[in-house]
């Protein structure tokens, strides 16, 4: 592995979306674990309070706060996933043959249940996992079915707690999804780009939207969500603007602009949240305008700054008016119904079940049927060194490769490393804990209580500070068994670094590359920003005549959003290639480069999609032109030649006119420069 993989690998560990840390859902999950845990150790029941605990503890990293109806029906099926599986699992504990061939076929038909959609991937680790730990660490003291009973009880007390709040009908789930979308729009604000050009910002929208209108409320409440939603996504496009206008140099007025921004969508998610705080956004908005007044600057830096406090102010005016929820709502409680445009031309959605789905990916599938039989390989070595040398702990082993194991090559890359640095980091700290005194009941209470807090608050945060806390919880509750600790530590280390080497092993075969379409990726970007630019501009041109009409601006806002699709997409190959060992034609640090040209590029577009007003001293300076889009596509083609290790340097000569136009030639000659005399990429590399 390169100096680049391992620097990529130490960003994944040190990393943390602080926008995704809530406190709310966490507190809630750890007090009902906690009360569990303490109730169990109180009666003398510590091995059927493992069960118990970890069934609330499983099916509380479920709980992915969103709508009620869909808070239930995912928290129901992963309680009864989860005590079917630890049923079986305590059921074949013991007979050593069976536990082998049975952990195959359970290993493979939870990795194939990825093709159902990440939150059954997700749901289908939790059982397979909890059948791996019973499978290997039950006792004759608590029989199977007891087991899956007990897994079944705390799920169920977890998700009647999550649910108290449904018939109150105040929205909290939707609530809290929008708040999420403006917790990470604030966190992205401390660059001034960042929060515009972040996938995560876009996406923590387009999540809470499909949330909002999959919740079961009153539609006075979903326009009121809706229009936070709006104004939201008005002010990520303000704030990709501002970041092209103030990337030439960001002075003291930009810096407060930022900070007083981040100040107030960070207020208007703490007030979805928590009613009392709506307070403060009166002082928010106040020192925001005052902070826009105060940039002097050229008029399109002023345009994007009265764009992002409009649509700021906008959002703190929604959130501070009284709630049409509870008591003051009048409507009778529906989901939404996605609406079709009466021309046909929306989008036309058909459902799919979920066996006709299962029945089509066997058939032509590639990613999760080939997921599924490295799966069942790596957990049935696993288990099968455990049982034949009759290793302590034996469920540990598979555990571990089961949490570690993803369909993608560079995903199993990272969660290796971070399980690792994880599971080291808990088992360190448990252990430490346990031989400086015996924690005895209040002990072990506090220490799951604190990894509880830990994994529910840092599970979409940070990956390896959730196994963190979920090894602490682990190691406690089995501890509270009769389970040794500080004697096992160095076994426990061992068995996770060779798990990490197992599950590395068997993703090598046949592995799925999700760097491999590197190239394509950034030619389908630079294809996108053409077409955007092409909108732009002709919607340009039919507003000098006073002809614009509604299907422009739809086209130039269906041009946006393919443009911030594609944007993600060549991101994700880009962090994929950075995970993924192996020579490319492009390599991923001069490929985020490029990317880099082509989002300043956007920003530039999204300038002008924005100013459509002018100001006293004229229209801003962020026009586009027919020469972008030339630029846009002979890119995408040279990319295109580059990667099927054709000769790419020949390109299409267009003068650096306009700030779009100067972006788009800084991404050319990144490929003049690989197209050299001395190193022709065509000739030395072969194609990804």
């Amino acid at each position: 592995m390169d100096g680049a993989s391992l620097q990529a690998l130490g960003r994944d560990a040190r990393h943390v979306e602080v926008g995704r840390i809530a406190l709310t859902a966490p507190l809630r999950c750890t007090a009902v674990v906690a009360v569990l845990t303490a109730v169990a150790l109180g009666v003398g029941r510590p091995q059927a309070g493992a069960a118990l605990c970890l069934g609330a503890l499983f099916v509380g990293l479920a709980d992915m706060g969103e709508s009620y109806p869909r808070r239930a029906r995912t928290m129901t099926w992963t309680t009864l996933w989860c005590a079917a599986m630890t049923t079986l699992g305590a059921a074949v504990a013991g007979l050593p043959w069976l536990h082998v061939a049975t952990a195959v076929v359970v290993a493979g038909v939870c990795g194939y249940m990825g093709v159902l959609g990440p939150r059954a991937a997700f749901i289908a680790l939790l059982a397979l996992v909890l059948y791996i730990v019973f499978a290997g660490a039950a006792t004759d003291e608590v029989h199977a079915l007891v087991a899956g009973g007990l897994v079944a009880a705390g799920g169920l007390v977890q998700t009647a707690v999550a649910l108290l709040a449904w018939p109150t009908r105040r929205a909290g789930g939707s609530r809290a999804a929008v708040a999420t979308g403006f917790r990470m729009l604030a966190v992205s604000a401390t660059d001034a780009r960042g929060a515009g050009v972040s996938p995560l910002v876009a996406a923590s929208f387009a999540s809470a939207a499909e949330t909002v209108d999959a919740d079961t409320i009153d539609e006075a409440t979903r326009d009121r969500l809706r229009a936070l939603l709006h104004h939201g996504e008005q002010a990520r496009l303000a704030m990709l603007a501002l970041g092209f206008v103030a990337a030439d140099g960001v002075d003291g007025e930009d810096r407060a602009l930022v900070r007083a921004a981040a100040r107030t969508a960070r207020q208007v998610a703490r007030a979805l949240v928590w009613p009392t705080r709506r307070r403060g956004l009166a002082d928010c908005t106040a020192a925001l305008a005052s902070a826009a007044g105060a940039v002097r600057h050229d008029p399109s830096r002023r345009q994007a700054a009265e764009r992002l406090v409009a649509a700021l102010t906008d959002a703190a005016a929604a959130a501070r008016a009284p709630w049409p929820i509870g008591l003051r709502s009048s409507d009778r409680a529906v989901a939404a119904t996605p609406s079709v445009p009466a021309d046909g031309s929306g989008p036309v959605t058909q459902r799919t079940t979920a066996p006709t789905t299962l029945r089509r990916e066997l058939r032509t599938g590639q990613v999760f049927v080939g997921h599924a039989l490295r799966l069942a390989a790596a957990v049935g070595a696993a288990t099968l060194v455990t049982v034949s040398f009759d290793v302590p702990h034996a469920y540990w082993l598979p555990m571990t490769v089961a949490w570690m194991a993803k369909p993608d090559l560079a995903g199993t890359v990272s969660r290796v490393s971070l399980r690792v640095v994880g599971t080291l980091a808990g088992v360190v700290l448990t252990a430490a804990a346990f031989a400086v005194a015996d924690p005895g009941t209040l002990g072990i209470t506090v220490l799951v209580s604190l990894g509880s807090l830990v994994a529910f608050g840092f599970i979409w945060a940070n990956y390896a500070i959730a196994v963190t806390g979920i090894t602490v919880i682990v190691l406690s509750l089995f501890a509270g068994a009769g389970e040794p600790v500080e004697q096992d530590v160095l076994l426990r280390l061992g068995a996770t670094v060779a798990a990490g080497a197992l599950t590395l092993a068997v993703a090598f075969v046949r592995p799925r590359r999700a760097g491999r379409p590197l190239v394509e990726a950034l030619a389908v970007t630079a294809t996108a920003l053409g077409d955007y630019v092409a909108a732009v501009v002709a919607r340009a041109d039919r507003s000098t005549t006073g002809s614009t009409d509604a299907a422009a601006d739809r086209q130039v806002q269906e041009a946006r959003a393919a443009v911030l699709a594609a944007r993600t997409s060549a991101e994700a190959a880009i962090v994929a290639a950075e995970h993924e060992p192996g020579r490319r034609t492009l390599g991923p640090g001069q490929a985020r480069r490029l990317l880099d040209d082509l989002i300043q590029a956007t920003a530039v577009v999204v300038a002008a999609d924005l100013a459509t007003t002018e100001t006293a001293e004229g229209r801003a300076p962020l026009e586009v032109g027919p020469a972008a889009v030339i630029s846009c596509a002979d890119l995408a083609a040279r990319l295109r030649r580059l990667d099927a290790g054709e000769d790419f340097r020949p390109r299409t000569e267009v003068s650096a006119a306009t700030a779009v136009d100067g972006h788009l030639c800084t991404a050319h000659r990144l490929l003049d420069a690989l197209g050299g005399t001395e190193h022709p990429p065509f000739a030395v590399r072969p194609p990804s």
